[in-house]
């Protein structure tokens, strides 16, 4: 995959350091949405978080830590400091959808649902910083409020903060990897929102929007389609051409078949001086996220995705082998990571 120098770039909302104050969260997190509007004053935002790390180094005031599988903690900016949207991390005593996965696997994302806020805190944590026992079940100790503070030792957990504002119905904030170090924290945020208007609640339909947070086309122009993910360049039915940096495309219907999970997928193409392709189909999409779920299983529960272009193009392993049925796949090689958000009520 093409990856140039400027790798890990982002106009993406910066990460704001663990114990700081709010005053210029509010402009720092703005950077970033492209021409996306604020949601209608009646709708209520909903965010989409997706662990797009790959390395996984970041430090905190007390020294480095690794970041892979995480949980997160959601603050309202307006609220108090010890007053979170989400009493303890999530995901917890659950496990996410479409997943036997207590924890939100690297890779991966997943639908946090709606909040009365339009800037919010998002604290990362490693999972395993948070595992009590073998069912990973919540400490109701834990909470989101005592283990947010900036001291060393307990109760406090290793964490990076991302401060962002979300403008669209359905946000997507992705955390990845700080290959230039920008944040000085090893890890930072981006972040894409759209306003989700198109669901017409279309029995066996599969509609979604697709969102690149890889970097895999750096200082390229990349077009996404949606057909044959192993096809020639430029063939297939436009999702968007170009796709904006940053910036979730409409969502559209990607297929209404029921049959054609092995051979119908998306697909980026990057143009330019290092043209390139990557495709998977939703057969592959679907085993990436839970090889112990058929497609049917997979993409039923839900007709509304994210389609997030995450992980590291210039890993060894690659999501394409065998066409995404690699049990070999560590998860920070390239891949489309299908991200259920809640469905809509229909027009």
């Amino acid at each position: 995959m093409v990856c140039g120098a400027a790798c890990g770039a982002s106009n993406g909302p910066d990460i704001v350091d663990p114990g700081s104050e709010h005053d210029d969260a509010l402009a720092d997190a703005a950077n970033g949405q492209g021409d996306v509007k604020s949601p209608p004053a009646n709708v209520v935002p909903e965010l989409v978080f997706v662990d797009g790390v790959a390395v996984g180094s970041a430090t905190w005031p007390q020294g480095g830590f690794n970041l892979d599988d995480v949980r997160v903690c959601v603050h309202d900016q307006a609220a108090a400091p010890n007053v979170f949207i989400t009493p303890q991390a999530v995901p917890s005593d659950r496990v996410i959808p479409l997943t036997n996965y207590v924890g939100l696997q690297k890779g991966s994302g997943i639908d946090l649902g709606s909040f009365n806020a339009a800037a919010v805190d998002i604290d990362v944590y490693p999972a395993i910083l948070l595992q009590n026992d073998a069912a990973w079940s919540p400490d109701p100790n834990e909470t989101c409020a005592k283990i947010s503070c900036t001291k060393q030792g307990p109760p406090c957990v290793a964490h990076v903060r991302l401060s962002v504002v979300l403008t669209g119905s359905v946000n997507v904030v992705a955390l990845v990897d700080d290959q230039d170090l920008d944040s000085g924290l090893g890890v930072k945020s981006r972040s894409a929102a759209f306003i989700d208007t198109t669901f017409d609640g279309t029995i066996g339909a599969i509609n979604g929007t697709v969102v690149d947070l890889s970097d895999w086309h750096t200082g390229e122009t990349i077009n996404a389609y949606y057909g044959d993910p192993q096809g020639t360049s430029g063939t297939g039915a436009e999702v968007a051409k170009p796709l904006d940096k940053d910036v979730a495309a409409v969502p559209i219907e990607i297929t209404s078949s029921v049959s054609s999970y092995e051979t119908f997928g998306l697909r980026f193409d990057a143009t330019g001086s290092a043209p390139d392709t990557f495709g998977q189909s939703l057969d592959s999409i679907a085993y990436v996220a839970n090889p112990t779920v058929t497609p049917p299983g997979f993409f039923g529960v839900r007709e509304n995705f994210v389609f997030a272009l995450v992980g590291d193009p210039n890993d060894a392993t690659s999501v394409n082998l065998e066409n995404g049925r690699n049990p070999s796949f560590n998860r920070n090689g390239l891949h489309i990571a299908a991200i259920p958000y809640a469905t809509p009520r229909p027009k």
